[in-house]
């Protein structure tokens, strides 16, 4: 079955936590991941022959802080550092292999207030991944959109 690679929404849960009087902040984001389906063509271990492998995984899980400040009008810029891991199923001897993916990203994100405590946002960012099953970094994005409830001044779900 095929997945798109991104953080399920739904099971997501994210909480911010303003810094004293100003206008910067800590987040903890914690959530579940679903990775897409991965094709390796024209493998060259000999107990694949040439032949095209698929990679299925398994729900896993996700975490990330943040660390960023308001930028004025809604807007709000940050710093964040993630973790995801998912495991490597039906592949002989790398079953259950448990595959690492960290970020490091800059992102931007426009806050809006729905009504009374309720808020809405959405942005994105770019940086750079590391995959630790083929020590490799890449270039990486994210786009992302959620809701939020104020439970304090200070402290927003």
């Amino acid at each position: 079955m095929k997945y798109l690679g991104f953080v399920l929404l739904v099971l997501s849960s994210s909480t911010t936590i303003a810094l004293a009087e100003t206008d910067t902040y800590i987040a903890l984001n914690v959530g579940a991941s679903i990775v897409d389906d991965a094709k390796v063509v024209g493998f060259t271990e000999s107990t694949a022959g040439g032949q095209t492998i698929t990679h299925n995984y398994n729900f896993g899980h996700t975490i990330s802080v943040a660390a960023g400040m308001a930028a004025g009008n809604g807007w709000r810029l940050e710093v964040e550092v993630a973790n995801q891991i998912n495991d490597l199923v039906g592949n002989g001897k790398y079953e259950e292999l448990d595959i690492m993916v960290s970020t490091f990203l800059a992102n931007a994100y426009k806050d809006f207030y729905i009504f009374d405590k309720f808020m809405g946002y959405a942005g994105g960012g770019v940086g750079i991944a590391y995959h630790d099953a083929l020590d490799d970094t890449a270039t990486a994005w994210q786009l992302g959109a959620g809701l939020g409830y104020e439970l304090t001044k200070e402290i927003t779900l």
